[in-house]
């Protein structure tokens, strides 16, 4: 079965983040990517993609960072394969 990726996008939403990664964390999927997307975010999304990667060692956790001056969108790749292949 092949990957299944998760791109959650991120400002000023950290705290949301422990109730979406456990969301994809209870599913049944052999193989779960979450790519977690910092919007330049200053509430401490890395802290928590850390926290919830230990927490959560079934899926692979990824966080992309991006300034919120960055001219390019930060979700170019949706509907493609997973981003790790």
């Amino acid at each position: 079965m092949p990957r299944t990726s998760v791109l959650v996008r991120c400002y000023r939403q950290a705290e949301y983040l422990p109730e979406s990664i456990g969301s994809v964390a209870a599913q049944e999927h052999p193989d779960l990517e979450v790519v977690v997307v910092d919007d330049g975010s200053p509430d401490g999304v890395r802290e928590a993609v850390v926290a919830l990667a230990q927490k959560n060692p079934q899926v692979n956790l990824r966080l992309l960072r991006r300034t919120r001056d960055s001219p390019a969108p930060s979700t170019p790749a949706c509907g493609r394969p997973s981003a790790s292949e």
